[in-house]
């Protein structure tokens, strides 16, 4: 799930044992003994070529770190399998024999099961052989020139062709065409689904884990998970176009065309090409998926960015334990039948609770008319600090009044709970706030650390009740503090404009540029 966002949402650190209460005994009865569970988080990069998010709730810490070897070592293994980069994975040297029975493992028969499974029920819309037209287009980009119709159709005809014979008895596949097999959109949600089943089955101290990589996840044991879906149409990092709760064993794929693709003669087309024709899709920006196993949301997700979105709802409405979440072209929501069972409210999603209402509560002034005609993003870059002891910076984003009193935290990127102290400013802010509003924030808005790179966030205008500010004297804030490093802050008054505008808030140490821009709002 490109992700989701979609990439999907990155879990805070929660160790309250009211939070843990609440997120379980929405599941049914929660055994006592959980609730005295602690939680653990862990990220690596370049994994499988993307990111791992691993999050381990246990009742004892000395078995934290033989889990997290355990995940890595396993994903490690899986990918030998599944690669199509590595020359020795199995695939590939499977892929050099050609009508010769060759006995396969377990894992790779099993995803060779289920990708003509899925290549059935779409009627060619999910095909595990897109290489030849991945490369065609890839290398049309190269001379920036489209490729030949001729050409397209010739490399669709190979992606359709039946690529393997399967032996259930001996084991065995029959490698049949001379395509390229590239399991990508299918495989990594596999090794999500054997991953987590091997670690809890392997680790009895763990009541529950979430593994999140490259925005595909699934959850296990008693404890299910919340999750956002990234806006298409938005880039901002903090501003999700829904927000779900995702019970405990139920995964979550998202795949879209808004962050990868080709460029020829100054168009930009989408990296997900359609089988059955050869061509790039465009109906679909964004189609994320809820299913029982990984396996099967990462196989859907990239079905439904191919069919029609007419096609894909009925198919996810005939199948059992399947929902769906598709954005058009035109920025149409359509969602299958049950989509709704797993969507929290938008005062949840705003990190208000319930309808209560904030004991700050404001009317919107008309001449704050910004709100309704601009989108304020403030954009900031961390610095790649080459110190070996690094690690990733802790960061909060909010605003805050005239009187220095916290109105809106916009993001709060954290580790670990219990280092939350070291975000001065926003700690004894926030302090204050929960004086007048007891909005439990790092539940609801904190997520992982984020590497160092170029991130953007939104302000709407309103508080963190979700009630519209009034006219007044507002500030951006930015704090970073890091681990072996420095503690850095920006604060700067914000300007509303009557027209767009851009204005720079300076650097330091931890951050490489920041700013903060009013755009037009997009009127679809």
């Amino acid at each position: 799930m490109s992700r989701a966002v979609s990439k999907g949402a990155d879990l805070p650190v929660m160790k309250l044992k009211l939070i843990i209460a609440v997120l379980l005994g929405a599941l049914g009865n929660v055994p006592s003994n959980l609730l005295s569970a602690e939680q653990f988080q862990f990220h690596h990069e370049n994994i499988i070529g993307t990111s791992l998010d691993l999050s381990i709730q246990t009742q004892g810490q000395s078995a934290v770190t033989k889990a997290e070897h355990f995940v890595l070592s396993e994903i490690e293994r899986l990918a030998r399998i599944f690669s199509s980069y590595s020359g020795t994975s199995e695939l590939n040297r499977w892929q050099a024999t050609q009508d010769k029975a060759t006995p396969v493992s377990a894992e790779l028969f099993y995803v060779f099961q289920r990708a003509d499974h899925w290549r059935e029920l779409s009627n060619g819309a999910f095909s595990p052989a897109t290489g030849e037209l991945t490369a065609l287009w890839k290398g049309a980009s190269k001379i920036d020139q489209l490729p030949r119709s001729e050409a397209i159709l010739q490399a669709a005809k190979k992606s359709r062709l039946t690529h393997w014979k399967l032996d259930a008895m001996r084991s065995t596949a029959k490698h049949i065409s001379n395509a390229r097999i590239n399991l990508d959109s299918i495989a990594k949600g596999y090794i999500i689904d054997q991953t987590g089943l091997a670690l809890m089955d392997q680790f009895p101290a763990i009541t529950s884990c979430l593994i999140n990589i490259g925005g595909d996840l699934r959850s296990f044991g008693h404890r299910g998970t919340v999750a956002a879906i990234t806006d298409p149409f938005s880039g901002s990092s903090n501003d999700p176009i829904e927000l779900l709760t995702l019970p405990s064993g139920a995964a979550l794929a998202t795949s879209g065309n808004y962050q990868r693709g080709f460029t020829i003669k100054g168009k930009r087309y989408s990296h997900l090409l359609d089988p059955r024709n050869g061509y790039p899709v465009s109906q679909t920006v964004s189609s994320t998926v809820i299913a029982p196993n990984a396996a099967d949301a990462d196989a859907l997700a990239t079905t439904f960015s191919v069919l029609s979105p007419a096609e894909s709802l009925d198919l996810a409405n005939r199948l059992v334990g399947v929902e769906c979440f598709l954005v058009s072209k035109d920025g149409t929501r359509l969602e299958s039948d049950g989509w709704q069972d797993y969507r929290r409210n938008q005062f949840s999603a705003k990190g208000s609770k319930g309808t209560r209402k904030s004991a700050r509560q404001f009317e919107v002034s008309t001449s704050q008319d910004w709100i309704t005609n601009f989108d304020c993003i403030i954009a900031l870059e961390l610095n790649r600090i080459t110190d070996r002891r690094y690690r990733r910076p802790y960061v909060a984003i909010w605003i805050s009044d005239a009187d220095n009193l916290p109105i809106r935290t916009l993001s709060l990127w954290i580790q670990k709970e219990k280092w939350l102290p070291d975000l001065k400013q926003w700690y004894r802010n926030d302090k204050l706030r929960l004086l007048y509003d007891d909005t439990d924030i790092v539940s609801t808005i904190s997520s992982a650390t984020r590497p160092a790179g170029r991130y953007r966030v939104k302000w709407d205008g309103n508080d963190d009740s979700g009630q519209a500010i009034k006219a007044g004297q507002y500030f951006v804030n930015i704090e970073v503090t890091r681990e072996h490093g420095t503690y850095q802050k920006i604060r700067e008054e914000i300007v509303f404009p009557s027209q767009a505008s851009k204005t720079k808030l300076g650097s330091n140490t931890e951050v490489k540029e920041a700013s903060i821009e009013f755009r037009r709002k997009k009127t679809i």
